[in-house]
């Protein structure tokens, strides 16, 4: 069985935000966190159902496989949880997409669902910009997006589960997360939240480049791709 859960089970932003805080609601998770992973898994791995119909992009199938046998390790937390809802976006999505493809009778509810589901979304914005109203204009514009979710979970991965990255030519693409309390001005990476104050010049930016993650410590590119070192503020003190 696949890995379908409904975008309405993830609830409203103020529920998720309180369910992310909530001790009793995550004892409650544990044991389905894992479950639900291994369906994605089986779903992206083993049965190929997005790889074959090229639903998912062939970067985030290879972020996928190189982490895949690494998520064992992974600690159960708020953050962790987080994570694995927007895999559970994406992984919406991804279906919604197949099922445009392969059933075009059904194409008028398909596109119905996808103008929901990206009105929810942190990236309803960018979508809604081109104002797709045929079909063929909402599928296209909705494919167009996917690769900024794939790029959010694989960034939320390495900043804030592994809290461990290097690679200057092939940064993080990450849109602070207002469920973990960032904005424009702070983030609170890894699991620890070690308070990160984005440097005055890159405050305007709603997306950062990140080349590089340690355990209190990351480098952020600007636009003439010079990095800068910034050291949380417990470090600093």
């Amino acid at each position: 069985m696949n890995f379908t859960i409904s975008r309405h089970a993830v609830g409203t932003q103020p529920e998720l935000i309180m369910s992310l805080f909530n001790l009793q609601f995550h004892e409650k998770n544990k044991e389905a966190f894992f479950d639900k992973f291994y369906n994605f898994k089986k779903a992206i791995l083993v049965e190929n159902l997005y790889t074959n119909e090229n639903v998912a992009s062939s970067a985030f199938i290879d972020f996928f496989n190189s982490v895949e046998s690494e998520f064992d390790k992974i600690e159960y937390s708020s953050k962790s949880y987080y994570w694995l809802l927007q895999l559970d976006k994406l992984n919406y999505i991804y279906h919604l997409h197949l099922d445009y493809k392969l059933e075009p009778e059904d194409r008028d509810d398909i596109c119905d669902e996808i103008l929901e589901f990206w009105e929810e979304s942190e990236f309803g914005d960018l979508f809604f910009e081109k104002k797709p109203e045929k079909n063929n204009e909402i599928s296209t514009a909705s494919r167009a997006l996917v690769p900024m979710l794939e790029n959010q979970i694989i960034s939320i991965y390495f900043l804030h589960l592994v809290n461990s990255y290097s690679d200057k030519t092939n940064p993080l693409i990450y849109i602070p997360v207002q469920e973990f309390g960032e904005n424009g001005l702070t983030l609170y990476v890894g699991l620890n939240n070690a308070c990160i104050e984005i440097p005055l010049a890159l405050q305007s930016n709603s997306v950062l480049n990140i080349t590089s993650v340690e355990s209190n410590s990351i480098k952020l590119l600007d636009d003439q791709e010079t990095e800068h070192l910034v050291n949380s503020k417990s470090m600093e003190k």
